[in-house]
């Protein structure tokens, strides 16, 4: 299988935004106010959150589900059908 065939996503539940917000507390923040030039300091509060942010929230990949051939399925009616489903 190709690349084509995957797409990227991650999953954000409780537990790992609990890990997400304890990691952000354990930072060491003094660092990242060292410079008095305003873009070197969002700079590295940006770089601190995305790191952090990564490490949390693993990218994971999902195989893509095959086209629809069927083209007059309109969005109405596919919530019909989830919803007929959940009865």
């Amino acid at each position: 299988m190709t690349e084509m065939n995957f797409y990227s996503y991650r999953e954000i539940s409780t537990h790992s935004l609990n890990e997400f917000q304890t990691s952000l507390s354990y930072e060491g923040w003094e660092n990242v106010f060292s410079d008095n030039d305003t873009n070197t300091n969002f700079n590295n509060i940006l770089s601190t959150f995305v790191r952090t942010f990564n490490a949390s929230f693993l990218k994971k990949k999902k195989k893509k589900l095959r086209q629809n051939s069927k083209a007059w399925l309109t969005t109405e009616i596919k919530t019909s059908c989830n919803n007929k489903r959940k009865l």
